[in-house]
């Protein structure tokens, strides 16, 4: 949704800006029959993979933050032994959701 509309907007803008400046940066050879659906195509192309590496980011940069949270949390802490949560591995954060129940041996290993 946010990529089709950058590129509406986009193809909008370049329209209207090739039209006002055409004469003035003749040196650019801009045409004027460039239709809008063709622009939205350009934009497309150019955006759609600056989109998916922003996505892609975002939700590393939510998973590390996720991590640092859980790390610091006072609920977490365990007074008799003085350790703190440890997270190892980013993919804790998505995995916590889907537990349902935590078994332990009686070596105390959890699965």
């Amino acid at each position: 949704v946010a990529l089709v509309a950058m590129c509406s907007v986009s193809a909008a803008l370049s329209a209207s800006w090739t039209h006002a400046n055409r004469g003035e940066h003749w040196y650019l050879e801009l045409d004027d029959d460039v239709s809008l659906v063709i622009l939205f195509l350009y934009f497309l192309v150019l955006l759609a993979s600056f989109v998916s590496v922003t996505l892609y980011v975002s939700i590393q940069l939510c998973k590390f933050t996720m991590a640092w949270l859980m790390a610091s949390s006072l609920d977490a802490y365990d007074d008799t032994t003085d350790t703190a949560m440890k997270v190892r591995t980013a993919v804790l954060v998505d995995e916590l959701g889907i537990v349902s129940h935590v078994f332990s041996d009686k070596t105390g290993t959890l699965t």
